[in-house]
């Protein structure tokens, strides 16, 4: 902590005793005293860790573990509601996405818990004929749930989800298409809401320059999974 002791800030006036302080590029530095004699300051290097990562990556851990568990007991996803008909294909893919994501995630780690497998097999082969796509900013859900599927060993519930995703965004955002999926700007709850009468988009429904983006990337899960197991 030398440098706490002897480091004379340039933005205050010097301390009784310092006649100047020098500072040049580098870890040291320079004090002149009045009675003439001099000294050096050095610098230490020092570091710390910030633990934001792993704290919010153990809470997400945790919360997922917990929908895992509540989603493979239930017999479904349905949250009693008038409007839940409307929205049930929305949350079904968003549970599994995320349990995708979780999956994908959890088979990293040297802790894997084999258990998990089976919850979340449990759970993507019920719901997978419900799920539904409300816009484009679902499909990385989509394309978390279609690996999924293929790390547990259902290659073609995977290959058929996604050979179903490529086909409706390719026969939807056709141009002028009047039933086109809102683009990637808008998320899910916007685009809920807009099919309640709510006007939450910004623009109407018709297909933007980059509406067919995400069609990239499940052509290429498609191709490289062809590619795999040609």
């Amino acid at each position: 902590m030398k440098w706490v002791q002897l480091q004379i800030p340039l933005i205050t006036p010097l301390l009784a005793g310092i006649a100047t302080f020098r500072q040049h590029e580098g870890k040291q530095a320079r004090i002149t005293r009045t009675d003439k004699s001099e000294g050096e300051i050095e610098y230490h290097q020092s570091s710390f860790e910030f633990a934001t990562y792993e704290i919010a990556f153990e809470a997400a851990r945790v919360s997922l573990a917990a929908l895992s568990k509540e989603a493979s007991e239930a017999m479904d996803l349905v949250v009693p509601d008038i409007v839940d008909g409307l929205v049930y294909g929305s949350r079904s893919l968003s549970v599994c996405g995320f349990l995708g994501a979780y999956l994908l995630s959890e088979r990293t780690l040297d802790t894997f818990d084999p258990s998990i497998t089976e919850r979340i097999r449990t759970v993507l082969s019920r719901e997978i004929k419900y799920v539904r796509l409300a816009g484009e900013s679902d499909v990385p859900l989509f394309l978390l749930l279609a690996s999924a599927l293929e790390q547990l060993g259902d290659i073609k519930a995977a290959e058929a989800a996604m050979l179903s995703l490529v086909r409706t965004i390719s026969k939807l955002n056709q141009r002028h298409s009047p039933a086109a999926l809102a683009d990637p700007y808008h998320d899910t709850e916007q685009v809920l809401l807009h099919s309640f009468g709510a006007d939450m988009l910004s623009s109407k429904y018709g297909v933007s320059p980059a509406s067919l983006l995400s069609l990239r990337p499940a052509f290429r899960w498609v191709s490289c999974d062809i590619l795999r197991y040609s």
